[in-house]
């Protein structure tokens, strides 16, 4: 099945045929098809690469940290006290890393800090450690026993009987003694 591929061109001036023409364009015709063609599968191309590069860096850079975070949360959830256990472990795996000389591990390191995920994946550390401190063994398990049933908080969960030893430490004019110094 042809298309037209003849134009037909007729010029009449007061009333009389001046002049017939009749072009052939196929071979035009099949040049822009074939160009189109091209240009379809270039962009394509284009399209598909750029969306597989920036897929691995969404990947890189967000999804892997949030995943991260969640797993963070899960940990922290579970028992609040491996909050500061993980920020503990964070800390002696970097100066271990500064003891052995491990620059160029350092700074990539000190890169992926700027980064604004790798803030959250702090903070959240950073707070979990703070819960942990400031409500001690015992707050840990009410925490963690409230998160468990859905993140709501019920402050009369039965309690448990807990032994523990407080020390308390007073420190003679300490107050005279900082101001001197």
């Amino acid at each position: 099945m042809y298309l037209i591929f003849f134009f037909f061109l007729q010029i009449v001036i007061k009333g009389e045929n001046v002049a017939n023409a009749i072009v052939d364009i196929r071979a035009d015709t099949k040049l822009d098809a074939i160009l189109s063609i091209i240009r379809t599968i270039f962009v394509s191309v284009i399209l598909a690469g750029g969306s597989m590069f920036l897929s691995k860096n969404v990947e890189d850079i967000l999804v892997s940290k949030i995943e991260t975070m969640y797993k963070i949360i899960k940990k922290i959830s579970k028992n609040p006290l491996k909050a500061a256990q993980m920020e503990e472990k964070e800390a002696f795996a970097i100066e271990k890393l500064r003891q052995e000389g491990h620059l160029k591990e350092l700074a990539v390191l000190h890169e992926e800090e700027k980064m604004e995920t790798s803030i959250l994946e702090k903070l959240i550390v950073k707070l979990g450690a703070l819960l942990s401190v400031g409500f001690g063994e015992a707050g840990s398990e009410i925490i963690a026993e409230n998160i468990k049933k859905g993140g709501s908080v019920n402050p009369l969960i039965p309690g448990k009987k807990i032994l523990a030893i407080f020390g308390f430490c007073d420190i003679r004019n300490f107050l005279e003694v900082t101001e001197v110094l």
